[in-house]
């Protein structure tokens, strides 16, 4: 009988254990809540902080002031974008007169630009007055100037021989179209290149 009453026994702690184990295992699963969020209180005397099962219908003392947050946070802003596309153009190139002439041109969707344009000029060979000339240049966002350059170009400057190479650098705030522009009689333009880079932030 003495054997038995032990057998009895620990058939009953063990299930007692599983009991124990499975209320436990519950209890966990409520904390956090089912919307993600730890529910806890904060003693304001003590500093003392508890969590509690709210869902079950836990509640805070009332010397206690009720404090929630998530498990992983709720989302941060997007980040500004980077640098992410570049725009280029180019002309071989062209005879110049005395009324403006667009050398090249593109058309950039919404964003904030930064603008590069490079050009060589040398005398036509072919113009009737054999002295200096004078180019004049601007670099437009839309209808705005956003960089210009008159330069002297010599008598002597002849194709691919002391030709005047003139950089242009500006920048657009809201894209369109971006031209390079340029008149002078007697002046030849060659090898016109035009880069415009789409960057996050403008400063200036």
């Amino acid at each position: 009988m003495r054997f038995r009453f032990r057998r009895r026994a620990a058939a009953l702690t063990g299930a007692a254990m599983i009991v124990l184990a499975a209320a436990a295992a519950v209890a966990y699963a409520t904390i956090p809540s089912a919307g993600g969020v730890i529910h806890g209180c904060y003693h304001q005397k003590s500093g003392n902080l508890r969590v509690i099962d709210a869902d079950a219908g836990a509640a805070c003392l009332a010397s206690e002031a009720p404090l929630d947050w998530n498990r992983t946070g709720p989302p941060g802003p997007t980040g500004a974008s980077g640098p992410s596309d570049a725009y280029v153009a180019s002309n071989a190139g062209m005879h110049l007169d005395d009324v403006d002439t667009t050398l090249v041109s593109i058309t950039l969707p919404a964003g904030a630009y930064s603008v590069v344009a490079k050009a060589n000029f040398y005398d036509d060979p072919f113009d009737s007055d054999t002295g200096d000339k004078v180019v004049h240049c601007r670099l437009l966002a839309g209808t705005t100037e956003i960089d210009y350059v008159d330069a002297r170009i010599s008598s002597f400057a002849k194709e691919n021989d002391n030709d005047e190479i003139l950089t242009f650098i500006g920048a657009a705030a809201a894209g369109g179209t971006i031209t390079l522009v340029c008149n002078g009689g007697g002046v030849v333009s060659e090898d016109t290149k035009l880069l415009a880079t789409k960057v996050g932030t403008l400063h200036t």
